[in-house]
């Protein structure tokens, strides 16, 4: 059963799979992230009928994903969409929404999937390791009583958000194991720059050493993505899930 601090590890630290939104939404993110939300944030009792809800939401390999689990995922993806201003009504809200359901549930089995296949090759935690990653957490709140306070409040405890850190840990590392370093040539950082002048009028394209560490890091992101997309659709053909929604 995923447990629900994990979320607190995966808004700060987890870097694979947590997604909100897709590229259209993902430019109009960008549009209003400076300004403020349209409206007021509906409820998640608004938006979904929580009742009518399997419980549980996905089985992998024998394992449960709980409704709990996924309506506290939703919820959040559900709340950073609005706060960012994008709407979540009217029929293109309904899409959006339809969307981040889809993303949510797969992003949990995903998850799963990794726990249980890092667990089954026994790949090793360092105290170290989630002292480092804990460290990072507690540098987005203003201290780490606030951080307890939160985790209080969420009904988790640091013992159990250390449990998470290694399990997040372990994930990593496995898959640093099973994926290849990720290497762009310059060659491509050019042709990326040559592809989205297109996207600038004459006076404000930036020069290519402007843009040439931002076009790196995000072909890099799309590499590794590539990547843990066949991870994924591995360990999903040899595992047994089975969604209940």
């Amino acid at each position: 059963m995923v447990k629900k601090v994990g979320l607190i590890v995966g808004v700060f630290a987890l870097s694979i799979g947590l997604m909100a939104c897709n590229g259209q939404e993902q430019e109009e993110v960008e549009k209003n992230i400076d300004g403020e939300a349209s409206g007021e944030i509906p409820s998640i009792e608004e938006i979904i009928d929580i009742n009518n809800l399997p419980d549980p939401v996905a089985t992998v390999n024998g394992e449960s994903i709980d409704k709990e689990t996924y309506v506290m995922v939703l919820e959040q993806q559900m709340m950073t969409m609005a706060q960012y201003g994008i709407s979540l009504e009217g029929e293109e809200g309904k899409q959006r929404i339809s969307l981040i359901e889809e993303q949510t549930i797969e992003q949990l089995i995903n998850e799963q999937l990794l726990q249980q296949a890092a667990t089954e090759k026994e790949i090793e935690v360092s105290e170290e390791e989630i002292d480092e990653e804990l460290a990072f957490i507690v540098a987005q709140f203003s201290s780490e009583e606030a951080l307890m306070e939160a985790l209080e409040e969420g009904g988790s405890s640091m013992d159990e958000l250390r449990e998470e850190i290694e399990h997040y840990v372990r994930q990593q590392k496995y898959v640093e194991e099973e994926t290849e370093a990720i290497n762009v040539t310059e060659e491509e950082i050019q042709a990326r720059y040559e592809e989205e002048k297109q996207y600038y009028t004459e006076d404000e394209l930036p020069t290519f050493e402007e843009l040439q560490s931002n076009i790196e890091q995000r072909l890099i992101a799309e590499k590794e993505q590539e990547q843990l997309e066949v991870l994924f659709e591995k360990l999903r053909d040899e595992g047994d899930i089975t969604v209940h929604i």
